[in-house]
């Protein structure tokens, strides 16, 4: 009898609680069913405002002297002074004595020109009088014996003295040249870039002394892509006259851990396009750039060789909008939030084509495609469709969240 319990009792057990579970799912409340509620995202918008805005594009070139030559011999000899500008890096103004050569034999040379100008004069003189008593001669003679020769009253020895005096005045003229050109003067007012001879060296013609650069204009050449000037007006054949007022160009560079500005002007547009870059040089100009400044006592020269940033200025456009970067959906869309149409307090996306007519480091100019008023999100969004809708960020607490 045991043993019939043992296996009986598990399987009423069983039987039992299957019995319960359908009582209870029979008589039990059922749970209530609700749709999925999708929350839009929150995003950030800014307020579209329309003004005037200055056109501006941003290059960077090495600063470079106007004028740069080698400063040369022009006679033979050997160096006997060099002044103490003449180091690299040295200051000299116009006019100022570089360098000496020994000017010994030129000084001979002008004596012994000058020696044979006066036996030249000497001859011509000699010659006009006995011209002139051979005229006297012949007159003398009478009337009725025709004209006199040519030889007669020695007109070819009276022309090769003349001659020869020419002659000797122009090698007197030369020789005061080359001793001149012993003494090597400042051509402009300049700085040393590198130095060639020093005292005690012979130097040949046209040999070199120095590398030697003006002070007195400093240029930067700005690369531009061409398609960047539409703003600044900058056509090739742009005169002077018309760049120096309407283009001032801000360059700027850091110096010993510090930023400082310089203030220069369009001076000119290179003639040609890079075919390969596309790219057009425009040159900037800065005059005394190595002059102190009273209004920025602490401000470095535009040094020779300095590296800037150049912002140029162009032209004021009206009727535009400067927006962060961040508001740019692709390169010509941004996302405009209008109100939605139900009462639910979302707003809408609305994917709106619009012309950039400037890209900046951090902004986009933009003219058409938005109006004043409107608003445009900054928030970036992986998904977006077109009537997306979305919560706008007001600053408070956003329900949604």
């Amino acid at each position: 009898m045991n043993s019939k319990l043992k296996w009986i009792l598990p399987i009423a057990f069983v039987l039992a609680g299957i019995a319960g579970a359908k009582l209870f799912v029979s008589f039990g409340k059922k749970a209530e069913s609700r749709p999925l509620e999708v929350i839009p995202p929150l995003v950030e918008v800014i307020k579209v405002t329309k003004s005037s805005y200055r056109a501006t594009e941003t290059s960077q070139g090495e600063v470079a002297s106007i004028t740069e030559i080698d400063l040369t011999t022009e006679v033979r000899g050997k160096l006997i002074e060099v002044s103490p500008a003449l180091v690299s890096g040295g200051f000299f103004k116009a006019g100022e004595t570089l360098a000496k050569i020994d000017p010994s034999d030129y000084e001979a040379a002008v004596e012994r020109a000058k020696a044979e100008v006066a036996r030249a004069e000497v001859a011509k003189s000699s010659q006009e009088a006995e011209a002139e008593v051979a005229r006297q001669e012949w007159e003398s003679l009478g009337e009725n014996r025709g004209e006199p020769s040519d030889l007669l009253l020695r007109k070819p020895q009276l022309a090769e003295a003349e001659a020869n005096l020419r002659a000797a005045l122009a090698n007197l003229a030369k020789a005061e040249k080359d001793l001149e050109r012993t003494v090597l003067q400042a051509p402009f007012n300049g700085r040393v870039r590198e130095k060639f001879a020093d005292v005690g060296q012979f130097l040949r013609d046209a040999e070199r002394v120095a590398r030697v650069y003006s002070v007195e204009v400093a240029e930067v050449r700005l690369p531009l892509p061409i398609e960047k000037t539409r703003f600044l007006e900058l056509p090739l054949d742009y005169t002077n006259a018309d760049l120096d007022s309407e283009h001032p160009i801000h360059l700027s560079a850091s110096f010993g851990g510090r930023e400082f500005t310089w203030e220069a002007r369009l001076d000119r547009v290179e003639g040609e396009v890079d075919p390969r870059t596309r790219m057009i040089n425009i040159v900037a100009r800065v005059d005394q750039p190595y002059a102190l400044d009273n209004d920025h006592p602490d401000r470095p020269p535009l040094a020779v060789g300095m590296f800037v940033h150049a912002q140029i200025m162009g032209r004021e456009i009206s009727n535009v909008v400067e927006l962060p970067r961040e508001i740019m959906h692709d390169r010509d869309t941004a996302l405009v939030v209008l109100p939605g149409s139900d009462e639910s307090g979302f707003f809408k996306i609305d994917i709106r084509p619009i012309e950039v007519i400037q890209r900046n480091e951090d902004t986009v100019v933009i003219r058409e495609g938005l109006s004043n008023g409107e608003e445009v999100c900054s928030s970036p969004l992986s998904i977006v469709t077109d009537g997306m809708l979305v919560r706008v960020d007001s600053g408070v607490d956003d329900p949604g969240n």
